[in-house]
């Protein structure tokens, strides 16, 4: 790329001139930049999008990115809802949570831990960690996938690229022909 290039670059927002080698440079801003960017980018029709985790909350009249106990279970509702009460495929459902995964993040201060709820009698109830991490999203995830498999629209786990070597081996063994 040249001079001409890098300008054209710089002045159409694709790029960022070369910071002076004095300046400093806080990683951490970086890295919540960087996830910040490709949230925006990557799952933008999931967060903010019609039908996105902004817009439910909001016709719920609920915090988007609200902590408190039902936090984990407003996310289940809403990836219930998404999928279309589980007719969708399962790689849609993990977009979903990856994208509400990422809002949390970026929006709060819970970073990317398992999701705990603290009570106890007399003291106000305290969370940890994100609420996609938790337990209730991962039964409906499981749930998920037992009704995409119950109706016959299973995803495969993984493929075996070496099955038909495995079944040319078995064939060449025991002089079988299929």
């Amino acid at each position: 790329m040249g001079r001409k290039h890098r300008q054209e670059a710089v002045r159409g927002g694709r790029a960022t001139k070369r910071r002076s080698i004095t300046d400093k440079i806080s990683s951490a801003d970086v890295i919540n930049f960087t996830e910040a960017h490709a949230t925006h980018t990557a799952y933008a029709r999931f967060t903010s999008g019609k039908y996105g985790w902004l817009e439910w909350p909001a016709a719920q009249d609920v915090d988007s990115s609200g902590l408190d106990d039902c936090a984990s279970e407003r996310v289940v509702e809403y990836y219930t809802y998404r999928t279309n009460e589980f007719s969708l495929g399962f790689s849609t459902g993990g977009q979903i949570v990856s994208a509400i995964a990422q809002h949390y993040k970026a929006s709060t201060r819970c970073g990317g831990g398992d999701w705990s709820v603290i009570r106890q009698q007399g003291i106000q109830t305290s969370t940890s960690g994100n609420p996609v991490h938790s337990s209730e999203v991962k039964n409906a995830k499981g749930s998920h996938k037992s009704a995409l498999a119950r109706a016959g629209n299973a995803e495969r786990d993984s493929v075996d690229v070496f099955e038909p070597v495995h079944l040319r081996t078995f064939f060449s063994k025991y002089e079988c022909n299929p």
